[in-house]
């Protein structure tokens, strides 16, 4: 059983095939979605199968893959190979798997194999291919397991996958390589560093890099809103005779803070705004 498996799984050297359509998200998370899904089921045929079309077709790809997803996809290789017993190829894709944002995923009991393989696997050390620069496109950029990078700089000894994005970040080159052997025609002369594209710095100010300054913003703004109405109260107090001078003190004073607290969520939500154009 294993053996035929194994005629289906295909090491990360292998041959893509040409593309008849591109590879589209929904296609990339539909395989992701079903091989979770055949793991967990036990139907290692289906997986494996699967597993050698996704690979094949991962020249198709015309979207950019996230570390996140490729962790997906590592793990799910791992499995795979783990079942064929293949030690050298269990480690590339742990390794990869590793040097990546996943973890082991919650349907896999933390006393299978693949749980403690995966868990004494140490990310492996990257390697800068230190004579060369990457080739970019104009405008564009070059992609590495789902990251931007502006040198030859690779894990090494793991299937890594390289992309390449024309500007405005279309997808016009996707290929599975071994460590930092970079296909020549993405070498150039040594000395150039490649610069991030503007596009790529828009989507990034879009969301992480912003995050910070948005979650301050509503904490004062939350904290304003707080304050206004504690002002209100004092003040019904202060009307009632209740304290006297020291809720006129309260009232006033919870006023200034609230108003203080909402021109910091203003700046900090504009500075934010700003960030992402």
């Amino acid at each position: 059983m294993w053996f035929f498996l194994a005629s289906l799984y295909v090491s990360p050297a292998f041959a893509q095939t040409p593309c008849p359509q591109s590879l589209t998200r929904t296609d990339w998370e539909s395989a992701l979605d079903a091989g979770d899904r055949y793991l967990q089921e036990g139907d290692y045929l289906n997986a494996s199968r699967l597993m050698t079309w996704t690979q094949d077709h991962t020249g198709c790809l015309s979207t950019l893959v996230t570390p996140d997803e490729l962790g997906r996809f590592a793990f799910q290789a791992m499995f795979l190979a783990s079942l064929e017993e293949d030690t050298a190829l269990v480690e590339e894709w742990a390794s990869l798997t590793k040097a990546l944002p996943h973890e082991v995923p919650l349907w896999l009991p933390e006393a299978h194999q693949v749980s403690s393989i995966y868990h004494a696997t140490r990310a492996t050390k990257t390697r800068h291919r230190k004579r060369f620069s990457l080739e970019v496109p104009p405008g564009g950029a070059v992609f590495l397991n789902g990251s931007l990078i502006v040198e030859p700089v690779a894990p090494q000894d793991t299937p890594n996958l390289v992309q390449i994005a024309e500007k405005k970040g279309v997808v016009v080159h996707s290929a599975w390589q071994h460590g930092a052997h970079f296909e020549r025609s993405l070498l150039t002369d040594p000395g150039l560093t490649a610069k991030t594209p503007r596009w790529l710095e828009k989507k990034e100010g879009a969301s992480p890099q912003n995050s910070p300054l948005l979650a301050h913003a509503a904490r004062f703004g939350v904290a304003s809103v707080a304050l206004y109405g504690t002002s209100w109260a004092s003040r019904g107090l202060y009307e009632q005779g209740d304290y006297g001078p020291l809720s006129y003190q309260m009232t006033n004073g919870s006023l200034v803070a609230a108003a203080v607290c909402a021109g910091v969520s203003a700046g900090l939500a504009g500075a934010s705004l700003t960030r992402a154009r």
